[in-house]
């Protein structure tokens, strides 16, 4: 089985401490690049094993990555209260009075958010249902302003990670800038 002698033990302890050591300076590393806006070493860090350790050093980097961390994206683009509106179940339509109604009938909402990841595991029916809800809505707002992008298998995957990790706002803006920028061949 194991062997638990005193050597083997203090060796242990050894390299629990010496990942400790090199974890505590990633992060180091990480937060100073967080701070000077360095997405050269952000970008560098990325692709290395450890990445970027945990969520909610996500929710910080990857505005910065995606160069939505600047100013109020969704005031600019519009908000919720400027182009939703709710249908008569309550459900928020982003597209309701749009003449292109493209947007919305090609995403299927009952399909949306059908895993969370390890770390979510514990998400409530109610809570998955307002995650959907929400998923939905964003999925639909950024095929409404953005009209050329059309709806493909996968999109929701990766909306739902951001979704999951930087809540719906600047989602939004990550989701999209991904949408127009980095996944070319659905488009």
């Amino acid at each position: 089985m194991h062997d638990l002698t005193k050597k083997n033990l203090a060796l242990g302890v050894k390299m629990s401490l010496a990942h400790n050591v090199v974890r505590s300076r990633r992060l180091d590393l990480i937060r100073q690049a967080i701070n000077d806006h360095d997405s050269t070493t952000l970008k560098k860090m990325a692709r290395e094993p450890e990445g970027f350790v945990h969520d909610e050093l996500r929710r910080l980097i990857w505005p910065i990555l995606l160069r939505t961390h600047h100013g109020s994206y969704v005031d600019e683009k519009g908000s919720d209260s400027t182009i939703t509106t709710t249908t008569a179940n309550g459900i928020a339509d982003p597209v309701k009075n749009r003449s292109d109604q493209n947007a919305s009938s090609s995403v299927d909402p009952i399909n949306l958010l059908p895993w969370v990841p390890n770390q979510h595991i514990d998400i409530t029916p109610i809570l998955k249902a307002h995650k959907q809800q929400e998923l939905h809505g964003m999925l639909v707002e950024i095929l409404w302003r953005n009209p050329r992008l059309k709806y493909y298998q996968g999109f929701h995957d990766i909306c739902t990670v951001f979704l999951l990790v930087l809540g719906k706002k600047a989602a939004i803006p990550a989701a999209e800038n991904v949408a127009l920028f980095f996944t070319r061949y659905p488009f």
